[in-house]
């Protein structure tokens, strides 16, 4: 059951084999990609777009079905109908979805799907001081700005490290290169 078979002596492009296709019969769509983030920290309520590119040689409506896989905590899609939808997730776990496609032919036994993994994280303080994130203030790095801080401060206020001026500390006095 082959139908038109060329060979060719030099590799042919992307672009050349989808207008071969065009000539033919209906061909299977495709999902090309899914762009979404793999990790996303968790902000009370955390919302993750979404990007499908799908690749169908006739130009034939394609009609989308989004699905979450597996158990877990719940995650909201904001349609499950379109190409890109928004995924707001409000609990830290890793949940899996399944893009599957079909252009009225090809795909209505659900036989073409993409899936991905996206892991919810949660914030913590910890986070804050690995992704640099602390505020200018944060003196003793525990995610807040308050007396304890300002305790640190007035300890050295009145403290000076300026090696040329005899009156201050010299910071390099048992400093050994």
């Amino acid at each position: 059951k082959l139908d038109d078979i060329r060979v060719y002596s030099y590799a042919i492009d992307q672009d050349t084999v989808r207008s071969l296709v065009q000539m033919g019969q209906n061909a299977a769509p495709s999902i090309v990609k899914i762009t979404a983030p793999t990790t996303a920290i968790l902000t009370g309520s955390t919302p993750i777009n979404v990007d499908a590119e799908i690749y169908d040689a006739h130009g034939d409506d394609i009609t989308y079905k989004w699905e979450r896989i597996g158990t877990g905590p719940a995650a909201v899609i904001s349609a499950t109908d379109v190409e890109d939808p928004t995924i707001t997730f409000t609990e830290v776990g890793t949940y899996t979805f399944r893009l599957t496609i079909n252009d009225g032919v090809y795909g209505l036994t659900n036989n073409i799907y993409r899936e991905f993994t996206i892991k919810i994280e949660q914030a913590t303080c910890e986070r804050v001081k690995t992704d640099g994130l602390l505020m200018t203030g944060d003196i003793n790095a525990d995610c807040k700005v308050n007396l304890d801080d300002f305790a640190l401060i007035a300890l050295d206020w009145l403290k000076c490290n300026d090696p040329e001026d005899p009156d201050c500390d010299n910071p390099y006095v048992n400093v050994v290169e």
